[in-house]
């Protein structure tokens, strides 16, 4: 069986004596205009769901 705090045990062991977790480097998100397809936030297509059931 496994240990079923192991995510927990694991997080204690990253942060330390001190806390916290050591830093990350993230690269920033894109622009969507640099994705294909281009992403559909709903700007145009969300439909209310009252409008919807008419």
């Amino acid at each position: 069986m496994t240990d079923q705090f192991a995510a927990d045990k694991a997080a204690r062991e990253l942060a330390g004596e001190e806390g916290g977790f050591p830093t990350q480097e993230q690269a920033p998100p894109g622009l969507t205009t640099d994705m294909t397809p281009l992403p559909d936030h709903g700007e145009e297509s969300w439909v209310a769901a009252a409008a919807s059931k008419a």
